[in-house]
């Protein structure tokens, strides 16, 4: 171990665990469970900041710059392997990998959030309004001060890693096919949340100064078999070496991630067609509804109700046209994709959403486009008992184009 302090604090919170936040679970009033809580700096031996450790086997490792939290790696129980969490600008949840499915999250409503999930085999599944169970939208990790605010800091994480695992239980119990079994998501990430929604108190201590109990209890909450430092040390290369994994696994699926993603931006309803492509450059989506009107553009909106809310103009997306929840017309609907601006040939992809299911198997279309072509990419039905009908993509000159 380096010559360095090792910044060390441990606190024995007696935390009654709320099990009614989980599917399945009764709640005990008359029980408590005894959980010892330690969070040791190890910035100093690895790349993680703060490794944060409960009596029960739950560990996370954590990432920060700046007070913003970066990536968070979670241990439901010390004999798991554990699953990576990649935080956005503001160190809120954004990208889950687990058990090979990528789970999306985006528009966080007090304890709300929608959660688009890439399935092991390029499946799409789209949930909105997930109840997580934790508010997150009171929590913002930018508004920490610095790395050394380590107790606001592990509040946040606690918060946002239980809300994350909160969210997880609940798309595993949509029935959408979405397998993450329960033992995997853990009621750790609750133990360590209350410790951090109460304080974490306490001195921080150097570790030469620690007594031979206190670096036993370290080492047993941590899950080590014997008294060792270095048994604590060699979690946080388990943890990178899967958090790195992780994020070669999401660059692997970066299209089909980069889709999933765009359906995560912008409005939603009874009909939401969805377009990202691979190149810099303004490729347009038009959906032309049963009435003939055609929503693109230079027509945002149309009097059955569309309305194109996301027009990207410098290239990857997404655009975004939707109808609104009991508005959109029955009838028979076409989806086009114009190459507006651009250089290079690009690769689309488009996913449309009926009634909140993704069409197409969970698949989206996909397809390559010219500068200044113009493709038929499908017709779908939409109606009460209607089918989405698929037909062969149709290639056609653009002609005179409007100008932006």
């Amino acid at each position: 171990m380096k010559n360095r302090n090792v910044l060390l604090t441990i606190a024995f919170l007696a935390l009654g665990i709320l099990i009614t936040s989980l599917p399945g679970c009764k709640k005990d009033s008359d029980s408590a469970e005894k959980a010892e809580f330690a969070v040791l700096d190890v910035s100093a031996e690895s790349l993680w900041n703060y490794m944060a450790v409960a009596q029960n086997g739950s560990n996370m490792m954590v990432k920060a710059s700046g007070g913003v939290v970066q990536e968070v790696f979670y241990k439901p129980t010390a004999s798991q392997a554990g699953y990576s969490i990649m935080m956005n600008a503001s160190g809120r949840p954004e990208k889950v990998v687990i058990n090979n499915n990528i789970v999306l999250l985006n528009n966080f409503v007090s304890n709300k959030v929608d959660a688009a999930v890439v399935l092991p085999d390029g499946t799409i599944k789209v949930m909105r309004e997930v109840e997580s169970g934790f508010d997150i939208s009171t929590l913002n990790s930018i508004t920490i001060a610095g790395n050394d605010d380590w107790q606001n800091m592990m509040k946040f994480v606690g918060q946002a890693t239980s809300m994350t695992a909160g969210t997880l239980v609940k798309v595993s119990a949509t029935g959408t096919g979405v397998m993450i079994p329960a033992e995997s998501i853990g009621f750790g990430a609750q133990v360590l949340t209350k410790a951090g929604s109460v304080g974490l108190e306490g001195d921080k201590t150097k570790l030469s100064m620690l007594n031979a109990s206190s670096v036993e209890i370290l080492t047993s909450v941590a899950g080590c078999s014997t008294v060792d430092m270095n048994c604590i040390l060699n979690s946080t290369t388990e943890a990178t070496t899967i958090t790195q994994a992780s994020v070669a696994f999401i660059a692997s699926k970066e299209e089909i991630v980069n889709t999933a993603e765009g359906v995560l931006i912008g409005g939603h309803g009874d009909i939401q067609v969805n377009l990202t492509w691979s190149t810099e450059g303004d490729v347009d989506l038009w959906v032309t509804d049963p009435n003939g009107e055609k929503v693109y553009w230079n027509s945002p909106t149309s009097s059955s109700g569309g309305y194109l809310d996301v027009d990207n103009t410098e290239g990857f997306g997404p655009e975004n046209i939707f109808w609104e929840a009991d508005k959109a017309i029955n009838g028979t609907y076409k989806v086009e994709v114009d190459y507006f601006g651009g250089s290079v040939q690009t690769t689309y992809s488009v996913l449309i959403i009926l009634d909140g299911v993704v069409q197409n198997g969970g698949q989206p279309y996909t397809g390559q486009l010219n500068p200044e072509e113009t493709v038929v990419v499908t017709e779908f039905t939409y109606g009460t008992k209607s089918t989405p009908v698929f037909i062969n993509h149709v290639r056609k000159n653009q002609g005179q184009k409007l100008i932006k």
